[in-house]
C-alpha cells in the first residue's frame, strides 16, 4: 500500500500543472449561503451524477496512427459511512469515424485511501483516490502514463446542495501523454491534447 500511494502521491505532484486542459472552476455565486462549509457527512446517502464530455485525438500502439476521438463518461456515486463510496463508470468512445465502443463497470472506494485494486484494469487505470477537502471532492485517475482529475465542487443552495464538475487528462512530466492499456481493443492507446467540452453535475437525496 505504501508503494501504491507512492505512486498515486508522485503523479498528482507530477502532473499538477501540466493538464491537457486545465480545469477551470466556475466563479462561485454570490447568492448567501455560497460559502458555507460542507463536511463530507453532509454528503452522506446523496446521490451524485455527473456526465462529462470530451475531444482530442488518440495513438493505438498496434497502428501507431493519430485519429480523432470523442469521449464520454457517466458515474454516479453514493457516499457511506467512514468515507466509503460506491461508483459506477460508463464510458463510451468513438474514434475517427467508427461506431461508439461502451463499457461499464462499478467500484467500491474509501475516500482518502488509494486503490490499486486489478479490477481497475478494467477501465485503463492503475490506481485511484479520492479525496475530499474545502468543499470539493476529487477522483485522481492513474494511468499507466499520466492520468485524470475530475473535480465536483459542491455548494448550499437553500436546504439543497448544488455541484459542478471539471475534468481534465494529465500529462506525467518526462513520460509524455496520458496513456492506458486499451481495455477494447489491448495493447496501449495514448490521449492527445483531450478538451473537456460539457459537464454535468447533480445532487438528490436518496
Amino acid at each position: 500500500m505504501r508503494a501504491v500511494l507512492s505512486l498515486v502521491l508522485s503523479v498528482a505532484v507530477l502532473v499538477s500543472a501540466r493538464a491537457q486542459s486545465p480545469a477551470r472552476p466556475e466563479t462561485p455565486s454570490s447568492t448567501p449561503g455560497s460559502f458555507e462549509e460542507i463536511t463530507i457527512d453532509n454528503l452522506q446517502g446523496v446521490k451524485i451524477s455527473i456526465t462529462i464530455a470530451y475531444i482530442g485525438r488518440t495513438r493505438w500502439s498496434s497502428d501507431n496512427i493519430v485519429r480523432t476521438i470523442q469521449y464520454s463518461w457517466r458515474s454516479k456515486a453514493q457516499i457511506g459511512s467512514a468515507g466509503a463510496i460506491e461508483w459506477t463508470n460508463d464510458t463510451s468512445v468513438r474514434i475517427g469515424n467508427d461506431k461508439w465502443y461502451p463499457w461499464h463497470n462499478s467500484f467500491s472506494d474509501i475516500i482518502g485511501r488509494p486503490n490499486a485494486k486489478p479490477e481497475l484494469s478494467r477501465d485503463g487505470a492503475r490506481a485511484v483516490i479520492w479525496a475530499f477537502e474545502d468543499n470539493i471532492l476529487t477522483l485522481l485517475r492513474v494511468f499507466e502514463k499520466g492520468g485524470r482529475i475530475t473535480k465536483l465542487m459542491f455548494r448550499r443552495v437553500g436546504s439543497n446542495l448544488d455541484c459542478t464538475v471539471t475534468s481534465s487528462f494529465l500529462n506525467e512530466g518526462g513520460a509524455g501523454n496520458p496513456t492506458i492499456k486499451a481495455p477494447i481493443q489491448g495493447g496501449y492507446r495514448e490521449y492527445i491534447g483531450m478538451k473537456q467540452t460539457s459537464a454535468t453535475c447533480h445532487v438528490t437525496k436518496h
